[in-house]
């Protein structure tokens, strides 16, 4: 029986090399995609999704088709989701003498790389790509890996390496006789050199940008230019330049009919115009900029024509502005980068396993044929293995599903636990603060006293319930070795989300502490306020709180919005008194009676364990 099977392992291992043959020349559809891919990638990645994928057997056609893909995905700016396909180019042409293939598809694994937000390992793919550059001669490609390199460097702030790359970039271009791809390297070492404020060199690479861009005729890169030229004499505070060169522009851009800048353009040379003084031609070029979709280019017009209209005294339409600044600056706040990378991941997780599960029935396809091929004899005795093989994966699929919906759950108990518990941690905190202020009133005290008990009690509770959930998802990922990276990247984002939302207070404090308003109230709080610009601060840093609260609360007092409005803002009950001249206890009990006011109002909307100063902060 033994002897039965290694005959059978042997003649299907003999059948699958001769169905494996693959055509050792390259097809010539793809000397047409290559030809047009530098100047025109719509066309290019056109061609290559009409052309059928060659089959997987076929390794270099396959390989070839891959790499060109997703060079012509990157080249049409469509951000890459999955390196499925790039790894199956990497994975052939790693393995060849083919030096040109080989750089390109480390290249493309870089970029690939950098929008899965992977910079640090898409940095190493483009060194490699570096060294291989040794081995051909290709200098508009060269430029582009150096500028690609630099753009990494620069980002992380590493600016002699940067430097020393665009640099590099620019002698390559020089040596391609590509004309925008030079306006390109100069544009990117003088965006580097301002970003080291020194204003010279960045003036110097941006007039040779431009010098370059005219010179070739090329209105897309003059457009450019002039815009960092625009943007540079701004920062240097030479406000008439920075006017001329966005007016000059927004010009090209209706030339050449680039719509999608326009918005932009008239944003800045509104801006340009308010610097000047210029105020009714400011306006003008505002409110043209106002016709647009892009949320970011109308809370910034908004924002302009708020401030023109409130340095004009026409505060009736400030207000109308800063309400339309207020609603498109929340709805960019509500954005949620968490999620979007989570779906990003989860995308990405699903269709490396799609991949994964397409291998494996190819394969199976491809046993199933050898076996039929060696005869009739063996049909049965393959079919008996394949259904235990189907089986197999069938049983280790419905594990793996299992432990991932547990390990789903068991995230999802921990984090809401981390947040309660850091929420107890803060009512805690509240009622030790009102505890000093007290005095003698000695009831009170008692009564808080219990519930801080209570409470670190709950957290304790919470602590051991976080200890079994965290030894049950170890469990869990120990026996699914093979998805620990799927296990690992789900806490991680569970984290993140917490991570952001104690970096939300942190900022929050941040804010209260160094700006100058705030700060003055803890530092000098004889002095009297300015309520007037206290209401109107709070509401533009805390989605019109004083507004809101006046609003829904119309029992309350205006000194009950004043206490309100510095609870807000992270005064102490001890602050609050010595800003209002009083004794602490007196605060307290100014406290106690908003709350019976809210209460009042609202039908005993706040509980005995839940504080004032928590409730008014997450209002």
């Amino acid at each position: 029986m033994r002897s039965c099977y290694i005959l059978i392992l042997l003649l299907c291992v003999c059948l699958t090399f001769s169905c494996n043959k693959t055509t050792e020349s390259v097809l010539s559809e793809f000397d047409l995609v290559e030809a047009v891919m530098w100047e025109h990638p719509d066309s290019a990645l056109a061609l290559l999704e009409k052309m059928p994928k060659p089959a997987p057997s076929d390794k270099l056609n396959d390989a070839t088709w891959c790499l060109l893909y997703t060079q012509a995905r990157d080249k049409n700016y469509i951000k890459h989701t999955s390196d499925s396909l790039i790894n199956i180019a990497l994975q052939y042409f790693d393995s060849k003498n083919d030096w040109r293939r080989k750089a390109q598809a480390w290249f493309y694994k870089g970029q690939i790389l950098q929008d899965l937000n992977k910079e640090d390992e898409a940095a190493l793919c483009y060194v490699k790509v570096k060294d291989l550059l040794n081995y051909f001669d290709e200098p508009l490609f060269a430029s582009l890996v150096c500028q690609t390199l630099g753009r990494i460097y620069r980002n992380q702030q590493l600016y002699d390496i940067a430097f020393k790359e665009f640099r590099e970039g620019i002698h390559y271009a020089l040596k391609a006789s590509k004309g925008d791809i030079l306006s390109h390297a100069y544009s990117e070492l003088g965006r580097s050199f301002a970003e080291c404020a020194e204003w010279d060199s960045t003036q110097y690479y941006f007039e040779r940008s431009l010098e370059n861009a005219r010179l070739i005729n090329d209105l897309y890169a003059e457009a450019m230019c002039i815009g960092d030229l625009g943007v540079l004499f701004r920062a240097k505070g030479d406000y008439e330049k920075a006017l001329r060169y966005n007016k000059e522009g927004l010009q090209l851009n209706i030339q050449q009919g680039n719509i999608r800048n326009l918005a932009q353009n008239r944003l800045n040379v509104g801006t340009a115009y308010y610097q000047i003084e210029k105020l009714d031609s400011a306006i003008f070029y505002l409110k043209d900029a106002l016709q647009t979709s892009n949320i970011y280019i109308i809370r910034g017009a908004n924002m302009m024509l708020y401030l023109i209209a409130k340095k004009q005294g026409n505060y009736i339409e400030a207000i109308d502005y800063n309400e339309e600044y207020l609603i498109y600056n929340d709805s960019i706040k509500n954005i949620d980068k968490t999620k979007a990378i989570a779906e990003v991941q989860v995308k990405y997780d699903n269709e490396k396993l799609d991949n994964e599960r397409k291998d494996l029935l190819l394969k199976n396809d491809r046993l199933q044929k050898a076996v039929l091929g060696a005869g009739i004899l063996f049909i049965l005795l393959v079919s008996s293995i394949a259904i235990i093989y189907q089986r197999k994966l069938w049983l280790q699929e419905r594990h793996i599903r299992k432990a991932q919906e547990e390990v789903q759950r068991y995230l999802a108990k921990l984090h809401d636990n981390e947040v309660a518990i850091r929420e107890n941690q803060e009512l805690i905190q509240d009622y030790s603060e009102e505890l000093e202020a007290k005095g003698g009133l000695e009831g009170l005290v008692n009564n808080q006293s219990e519930q801080i008990n209570s409470l670190r009690d709950r957290i304790k509770y919470l602590q051991s319930q976080n200890t079994e959930f965290q030894q049950e998802i170890n469990k869990y990922a120990h026996s699914v070795k093979e998805y620990d990276e799927w296990v690992f990247t789900a806490d991680k984002l569970s984290k993140q989300n917490l991570s952001l939302k104690k970096r939300e207070q942190f900022l929050t404090d941040y804010i209260n502490n160094h700006v100058d308003l705030f700060r003055d109230l803890r530092e000098k709080p004889r002095n009297t306020p300015n309520w007037t610009y206290i209401f109107e601060s709070i509401d533009i840093l805390y989605n019109r709180f004083y507004r809101r609260l006046r609003e829904e609360f119309t029992l309350l007092t205006n000194e009950d919005i004043q206490v309100c409005c510095l609870i807000r803002i992270g005064l102490t009950t001890s602050q609050i008194a010595e800003l209002f001249s009083i004794s602490a206890p007196s605060i307290t009990k100014k406290k106690y009676r908003i709350r019976e006011r809210i209460n009042q109002q609202k039908d005993n909307f706040l509980t005995d364990n839940m504080a004032l100063d928590m409730y008014l902060k997450k209002y």
